[in-house]
């Protein structure tokens, strides 16, 4: 997964100037774009709604499992808490502050590991599914996009 994810942008790459790429990834697709990106020189990396890791988000959601058990069980973990303080280009995380998937405090604690200049909009009344419906979504892309 991890792989084909990079040889779509290497394709990509070939077609022009990677600072003309902007990687950008939701929700379980965080964890392709946070890879390409610590692997590569886009512009610029966009997560929208990510976590820490898979095996985070899975105790969040079945604490009663130990973390050993679900480490056991998980193919792909995609470690963005390893990955994100390797990616040079600036990373801009977008949350919803009402995520009941993904908390909003993975995009906190991943904010924290950032090394490249960074930031993180949380977007207010904002779940997992509706970023696009909130206008202050639409305005933080556009400017940054710009």
């Amino acid at each position: 997964m991890l792989d084909d994810g990079l040889a779509v942008y290497r394709m990509l790459a070939k077609t022009g100037p990677e600072d003309r790429i902007i990687v950008y990834g939701r929700s379980i697709g965080t964890g392709v774009a946070t890879f390409i990106a610590r692997s590569e020189k886009p512009r610029m990396l966009i997560l929208e709604s990510p976590f820490l890791s898979l095996i985070d988000l899975a105790s969040h959601h079945y604490p009663f499992l130990p973390r050993p058990i679900i480490s056991m069980f998980l193919r792909y973990p995609l470690r963005n808490d390893r990955r994100i303080g390797e990616v040079a280009c600036p990373v801009y995380l977008f949350h919803g502050a009402k995520d009941d998937i993904i908390p909003f405090d993975h995009s906190v604690r991943l904010e924290r590991l950032i090394r490249s200049p960074h930031r993180l909009i949380r977007i207010e009344g904002g779940g997992h599914n509706d970023l696009s419906d909130f206008g202050a979504f639409d305005r933080e892309l556009e400017q940054i996009l710009r």
